[in-house]
């Protein structure tokens, strides 16, 4: 039933789509007739270090959500024993989390820069790598919920403002395609296999949540290192 529902969210955002205007970027564009023939394969033989970038600047964001939910989930309630309505409220408060996180950094960071808020996120995401693990292997339903809410919020203070900053490395003729590649990709590589690795990563290390923090934890450094190096990019493509 609840994916028959979506069907209503599907109408709601063609309708959406289909209201709103394209930014003058993309006009000028068009009255040019600088559009690409073929915008996919521009990305991939002329931007590719801005693609390299893009997955960077995303990957802790996915990884980081599919080990906070995905693999939490089954490794609280079968590695620890903790009842499934204990994760499930978890889950929950995570997301309410995210969506308050997203609108006070989005708002934060036009005040002091996207690039600040986001390289701040992927600074406190590596920091929390570890306590929040910590925090689960309580089986305290109090403390579990504490992490979730905090690694929804510190995490979704990037995620709100990626966009923003994808934008910045494409130029406008390819610019829907390299930040769709990025995404996409960044998924392929930290959202698919996430889930999988933490528990190989689990079982390898006998059961320790060290291991998979690491891997959270080096996740949060490669998007650091990637929003870092689109921060100090010269002449950014937002034209």
């Amino acid at each position: 039933m609840a994916f028959l529902l979506s069907i209503a969210l599907i109408v709601v955002g063609v309708v959406i789509r289909l209201r709103v205007a394209e930014s003058p970027v993309f006009c000028r564009v068009k009255e040019r007739g600088a559009e690409s023939k073929a915008p996919l394969l521009e990305v991939l033989r002329d931007h590719r270090l801005a693609l390299v970038l893009a997955i960077g600047v995303v990957l802790v964001s996915i990884t980081g959500f599919y080990i906070a939910t995905t693999f939490s989930l089954a490794y609280l309630t079968k590695q620890l024993g903790v009842s499934r309505s204990v994760a499930l409220v978890g889950i929950v408060l995570l997301s309410v989390s995210e969506a308050v996180s997203i609108l006070i950094f989005a708002r934060l960071a036009d005040r002091v820069g996207r690039h600040r808020v986001a390289i701040c996120s992927a600074i406190c995401i590596m920091l929390f790598s570890y306590p929040f693990f910590w925090l689960l292997t309580t089986r305290v339903p109090a403390l579990i919920w504490l992490a979730m809410c905090i690694q929804g919020f510190i995490a979704s203070a990037l995620y709100g403002i990626t966009g923003a900053i994808l934008a910045e490395l494409f130029v406008p003729r390819v610019r829907c395609s390299g930040i769709s590649l990025g995404y996409q990709m960044a998924g392929i590589l930290g959202g698919a296999p996430a889930p999988i690795i933490a528990t190989y990563l689990i079982h390898w290390s006998g059961g320790a949540t060290w291991s998979v923090a690491t891997y959270l934890a080096a996740s949060s450094v490669i998007t650091f290192a990637a929003v870092f190096a689109v921060s100090r990019r010269k002449g950014a493509a937002m034209a």
